[in-house]
Formats: structure tokens, C-alpha cells, sequence
């Protein structure tokens, strides 16, 4: 099997060395040039076919500006600094900053900022031409009276001196109207009025413009620019936050991210008034409940002292301290108590080849259940290491060693239901 491996790759080595060869002897130089020069003239042709391809593909592409915005997301503990204590969740979720930033409604708050009710524009041949803040025309004082006018291009004619000519379509049906420039519009979808005071505006120079402007929808707005914004986390250690806005129009592109910040600061300032609010009404709540414990612990001392016609009420305050003393004592000891008992519990929670009395005892030392549970744990550890040393020689089928898992589990349930009336009976 290997010879004929080596024997076909030989074959093949040679056949390669033999067409070389050929092609050496073959080859005419003069025959290729002759072949290059008949292919140049194609050649050169797709060349210039890629590069007129490009020039026009850059010329007729609008450019798409890009504006970054960086936000710095920092917490500020104001329960820990009033109320003296922790707060759950004072870690803030970058991500969820991020989420929100991202959604509909986060949006909608931004675009509310920005004046895009009406977007004006210039119609080329190619590319259309958004005015943004830049427009020469503006619809002033607009009122909508037909919500099926949002979205519509309304074609504006300002090539005849102080007259406007107004045209759209709504479904299939046109709407022409020829207004005087100084007159309210007033058409049965819309009024307003039409200010052509925008710096720079001339009749002659603009009279090959095609102009229309729309009245933008909610839902446009969002589905045109939800794609366009992108909040990433830039540096989860410095819990910063980038935010990119893409348009064709660099103003609007600036403006946008600039909204978003903004926005996001205002809301996360109303959330921490918010929060702030909360944490004083928790005080003046906590202030009041004080207050009244206050004046029901007044009442009761004047009863009992007209009760028990006690003139000064000096003599029994140490009384009463000792016994507070006595009580809050006797309260701590059970609190501790209830403790340990849960600890032995969990810790006789294993199971019985696993528990060890070296780790209980320690447990019960100096504390009231010493004497009765230590000799409960030395006697099932006797029986766990008798126990183990019957496993060594026996199966697990083993009728001795049955007999004394089952004598184990009888102790260890007598174990866990002492501890555990013990801990009820504290608590």
C-alpha cells in the first residue's frame, strides 16, 4: 500500500516537471505581448469604468454625520448620608441605564426637545436636501386639524412674488391652494402661517428649488430615529456612557446626541428628588410616630402616678432602669440563644456519616444547652465511628449495619427535634 502511494506521487512529480517543461519550450514572448496589447484597450476600459463608478457613487451619496456624546453616571447614597444606613441596590446597573436610553419612550422625550414637528426640504435630482434649523421657510403657529396630514410632503411653490402656492395628496385626493404670503393658511387638514423672513433668502436665486416641508407624526419620528442612535457603555470602571447619532444632516446630528444627554440628566435628577422626597417623608412619618409614642408614654406615666399617688416620680426611675436593663439583657441572651440553636440546626442538618461532634461541641460551650445536648452528640458520634468500623468489614445490606444506621437516624432525629424545641421555647 505504501509503495503504490509513493509510486503515484512519483508519477504525479514527474507529469508537473514534464509540463514546466513544455511550457518552457512553448512560451513565445512575442505571442503574450501580442495578446496584452489586444486586451489593454479592456483593461484600461474597466479601470475607468471602476473609477467613473466610484466618482459618481461619492458625488450622488449623502454624506452621514456622526455626533458622540459621553455621560458619567455617578450614585450618590443620600439615605446612607441622612438616615446613617445601607441601602439595597446602591451598585448602579450601567446596562440598565443603557436599556433605557435605548427604548421608545426615552426617545420620545428626547425628540420632544428638538423642532421637528415640521421638517422642511429641497427636492434634487438625486439627493434630497433636509433644512433642519436652516430653512427660509417656516410654518409658524401650526395647528393640526387633520391628523391624516402628519406625514404627508406638502409641496410648497414660492417662485411668484408674495403669493404661496400649497399642494399634497391625501390618498387619492389632491389639494391645491394659492394663498397670499402675509394671509394665515388655513386649509381643512391645517392652519398656520408661513414666515419667509430666513436669512439669506432670494426669489430669483431659489425659483428652480422644489420645496416641500411635512408635518411629522410621533411614530415617524421614532422609526426614523431609533435606528439612528446607538448608547453603548464606554468604560464600565469609569461608569461612563457613549451616545452616537447618525444623520445626514450634521446640525440634527448634534443636536440629537446633545438632547439625549439632557434628557437623561433631567430624569436622573427627577429620580433622585424623587428618592430624596421618599426619604423625607419617611422622617417627618418616623418624626410623627415618635411623637405620639412620645405623648402615650406621657399619659401613662400621669396614670400611673395618680394611681398610685406617687409625688416624685425620681424615686422609681432607677427601678425602672434596672429593670429596662434586666429586660434588654434577658432579650439579647434569647436573641443569642435563638442563634446558636439555628446554627447546631443547620450544622446537624448533614448527613449522619458526615456529622462530627468536633465540630458541634465547641458550639454548646458555656451556653445553657451544654448539658443536655453535648452527651446526645459524644454518644451518636460513638455510634457513627462503631458504625464505620462494621462498614469496613460489611455490605451495605448488612443486617448489623442496617440495625445501626437505623438506631443512628432515630438518635439523630431526637437530636434535631430537641434543638428544635429549644429554639421554639426562645423564641
Amino acid at each position: 500500500m505504501l509503495s503504490e502511494d509513493i509510486s503515484k506521487r512519483n508519477l504525479n512529480f514527474e507529469s508537473y516537471k514534464e509540463r514546466i517543461t513544455n511550457f518552457s519550450n512553448e512560451f513565445e514572448l512575442g505571442l503574450f505581448l501580442h495578446i496584452v496589447k489586444l486586451s489593454l484597450v479592456w483593461v484600461v476600459l474597466c479601470v475607468l469604468t471602476a473609477f467613473a463608478a466610484s466618482l459618481i457613487y461619492l458625488r450622488y451619496t449623502a454624506k452621514v454625520y456622526d455626533s458622540h456624546a459621553l455621560l458619567q453616571l455617578r450614585e450618590r447614597n443620600t439615605a446612607q448620608q441622612v438616615l446613617s444606613m445601607s441601602t439595597f441596590g446602591e451598585d448602579q446597573n450601567l446596562q440598565a441605564d443603557v436599556e433605557l436610553m435605548r427604548s421608545r419612550f426615552f426617545l420620545t422625550k428626547a425628540l420632544s426637545k428638538l423642532p421637528l414637528e415640521v421638517s422642511y426640504f429641497n427636492r434634487g435630482q438625486i439627493l434630497t436636501e433636509e433644512f433642519y434649523t436652516r430653512s427660509f421657510f417656516q410654518l409658524r403657529d401650526l395647528v393640526v386639524l387633520d391628523e391624516s396630514i402628519r406625514d404627508v410632503p406638502i409641496y410648497v411653490d414660492l417662485s411668484r412674488p408674495e403669493r404661496i402656492g400649497l399642494n399634497y395628496t391625501i390618498g387619492t385626493s389632491p389639494f391645491a391652494y394659492d394663498l397670499p404670503v402675509r394671509e394665515m393658511i388655513n386649509t381643512p387638514h391645517f392652519k398656520g402661517t408661513m414666515d419667509l423672513s430666513g436669512a439669506g433668502f432670494s426669489l430669483e436665486e431659489n425659483n428652480d428649488l422644489v420645496l416641500f416641508m411635512r408635518i411629522n407624526s410621533l411614530d415617524y419620528l421614532l422609526n426614523r430615529y431609533v435606528q439612528k442612535v446607538k448608547v453603548q457603555i464606554a468604560d464600565p470602571v469609569a461608569k461612563t456612557i457613549e451616545v452616537i447619532c447618525e444623520d445626514e444632516n450634521q446640525l440634527l446630528a448634534r443636536d440629537m446626541a446633545q438632547a439625549i444627554a439632557e434628557t437623561f440628566i433631567e430624569y436622573d435628577v427627577e429620580r433622585q428628588s424623587e428618592s430624596a422626597e421618599s426619604i423625607i417623608r419617611f422622617i417627618r412619618s418616623q418624626k410623627d410616630t415618635v411623637y405620639e409614642q412620645l405623648r402615650e408614654s406621657e399619659y401613662r406615666l400621669q396614670a400611673f402616678r395618680m394611681e398610685n399617688k406617687v409625688g416624685d416620680m425620681e424615686e422609681l426611675t432607677p427601678i425602672f432602669l434596672e429593670r429596662s436593663k434586666e429586660f434588654e439583657d434577658e432579650m439579647v441572651r434569647l436573641s443569642m440563644d435563638i442563634e446558636l440553636l439555628k446554627a447546631i440546626e443547620i450544622a446537624t442538618q448533614k448527613p449522619v456519616e458526615e456529622t462530627n461532634a468536633a465540630d458541634l461541641i465547641p458550639l454548646l460551650v458555656g451556653t445553657p444547652f451544654e448539658s443536655l445536648l453535648t452527651d446526645m452528640i459524644i454518644s451518636m458520634e460513638a455510634q457513627i465511628k462503631e458504625r464505620n468500623d462494621v462498614a469496613l468489614d460489611a455490605t451495605d445490606n448488612h443486617y448489623a449495619l442496617r440495625s445501626m444506621d437505623a438506631q443512628l437516624d432515630v438518635q439523630k432525629r431526637m437530636l434535631v427535634e430537641s434543638i428544635r424545641m429549644m429554639r421554639k421555647r426562645a423564641e
